[in-house]
């Protein structure tokens, strides 16, 4: 799928769904026969009508619903009558208002309703839902209960704003939330500038999640942590999927409130933005549960994928390295958990951040340690990258303005959240329970 930045991507998005069950029964009277004289008993023909559908839509799509019947109505026309219903939301202002009647006949089985959510829909504090209701069902000509009485059985449906567009030839989309006013404008704007980048690196769809239409939601914000000078900024996946994947669908980014605008000014936010939210995509945070590290706390820790290793072989040329070199200096939240500053320096993921002025590339070697946690990645997006480099003064792939804040390629979320302590310190126990390491990243060093 191709994407203009800041556009909508075409065509509606389904998630995993409320699914209800419902049963329709057409009372049957049997003939006794003739040749004995006793009264017929009726019995019952079962008909089960389900509804599938959306539990959340983005503006300016369709949510679709699915209604099927377990056994085709041959003889019988079955009818169910449906309408939308406002919660949350209002007909006309929100979302289309849509009824009618669904006819079943022969062979037919399954039938749709389509309700639009509308591109205009504004911003509110009560969340917009609705309902789509099966309101009635006959078989044949036979108003009959569904479930021993008149039915209502409902989906209800949250439009929510439309996951941004990712990079042109890519799928992965990521929305970037901010729960308070602690980063401004145009440091918001450096977060979108970042998640655009990281789409062009990662470009496979992932497993939809309830609730979410993006690939993977990212809380940021800029709260006190030690003051100035310390801990930059830290960051980590906080919610992940279950199926064989096991990669991130949310995740958490702080910056020390103190810092980030010194950060901004000196021009150093972008890579230090870029590389924390390469943390919550899983870097070094997913490697012990994957198997893909060993020698961890001792002096010689390797990280072992196949695909980083490969590209690590290449641009060491040394064909038969055992694993990639990490990082063996700091704390719990350094070491083990980045590339080695002593051997890749300036690269965008080692545990030290670079002097202003200094680009910290996306290697090859990065990218397909990406690839090794499961993703679907474009090695055509590195950056150009010499082992051993201490400045690069090629202009960086890092677009300046894919799409303004709030235009398509960054969400603001205007939801109550949780405040940000309280979510972070239960993400950061449930990436220690895990993967028994926190995510920081220390201050620059002094240029070499």
């Amino acid at each position: 799928m191709s994407a203009v930045p800041g556009s909508l991507s075409e065509g509606p998005t389904l998630f995993p769904a409320s699914v209800c069950s419902v049963t329709a029964i057409e009372p049957v009277a049997i003939a006794a026969p003739r040749a004995v004289a006793i009264s017929a008993r009726p019995v019952s023909t079962l008909q089960t009508i389900s509804l599938v559908g959306p539990d959340v839509v983005g503006k300016g799509t369709d949510a679709i619903y699915t209604v099927r019947l377990l056994t085709a109505p041959g003889e019988k026309t079955v009818t169910v009558a449906y309408t939308t219903r406002n919660i949350g939301a209002r007909a006309g202002v929100n979302y289309t208002q849509t009824s009618g009647t669904l006819t079943f006949t022969a062979d037919e089985t399954v039938k749709t309703i389509r309700v639009p959510a509308l591109a205009s829909s504004p911003e509110q504090l009560k969340p917009a839902t609705f309902a789509v209701d099966l309101s009635q069902a006959k078989v044949g000509k036979t108003l009959v209960p569904i479930n021993g009485k008149i039915l209502n059985k409902s989906i209800v449906t949250r439009i929510i704003p439309p996951a941004p567009a990712p990079a042109p030839g890519s799928d992965f989309q990521i929305v970037v939330k901010f729960p308070d006013s602690s980063l401004t404008t145009d440091q918001r704007q450096v977060f979108a500038d970042a998640a655009f980048r990281w789409t062009e690196i990662i470009v496979g769809k992932l497993a939809p999640v309830a609730g979410q239409l993006a690939d993977i939601e990212i809380l940021a914000s800029a709260p006190p942590i030690d003051g100035d000078g310390g801990i930059l900024g830290q960051a980590g996946p906080t919610d992940f999927r279950t199926d064989a994947s096991r990669l991130p669908f949310k995740g958490m980014m702080e910056f020390d409130s103190a810092d980030v605008d010194t950060m901004f000014n000196a021009g150093t936010l972008k890579n230090v933005i870029l590389h924390e939210m390469g943390h919550v995509l899983g870097f070094g945070t997913l490697w012990q549960s994957k198997g893909l590290i060993t020698g961890a706390g001792g002096t010689t820790p390797l990280y072992t994928g196949t695909n980083a290793l490969r590209e690590y072989r290449t641009l060491s040329s040394r064909p038969t390295a055992t694993g990639v070199p990490l990082e063996t200096t700091g704390g719990p939240g350094t070491r083990d958990v980045h590339w080695s500053e002593s051997t890749f320096r300036i690269e965008l993921m080692t545990g030290f951040a670079e002097a202003p002025g200094v680009r910290m590339p996306i290697s090859r070697m990065t990218i397909g340690q990406f690839e090794d946690l499961g993703y679907k990645v474009s090695y055509a997006k590195a950056d150009p990258y010499t082992i051993g480099a201490t400045s690069i003064v090629a202009p960086s792939r890092l677009p300046s303005t894919p799409a303004s804040v709030g235009g398509g390629a960054l969400l603001v979320s205007s939801q109550t959240l949780p405040t940000l302590n309280a979510a972070l310190a239960s993400a950061q126990a449930a990436v220690q329970q895990m993967f028994a390491a926190a995510i920081a990243k220390p201050k620059p060093r002094s240029p070499a």
